[in-house]
């Protein structure tokens, strides 16, 4: 479950900086760690959360649900 909510915190950390690089950089940790956890999470939640390309991410439909529901949840719990 921790794990779980540790990478529902990265995802949302995602969303609000708009980019990997610079939710790396605020959780400071490695981009290829925040990376594969956003697909551990799609992976277990079987949802697409962020479209990548090399230049930009955006959030998916399902992606922005998860995240208003999450962002004050995740507030709460630290």
């Amino acid at each position: 479950m921790k794990r779980v909510l540790d990478d529902l915190h990265i995802f949302c950390t995602v969303v609000e900086e708009g980019s990997l690089k610079k939710a790396s950089e605020r959780l400071d940790m490695p981009h290829s760690t925040v990376s594969r956890r956003i697909e551990a999470l799609e992976k277990n939640l079987g949802l697409v959360l962020l479209h990548r390309t090399t230049r930009e991410v955006k959030v998916s439909v399902r992606g922005e649900e998860l995240y208003q529901n999450c962002a004050s949840l995740l507030d709460n719990i630290n």
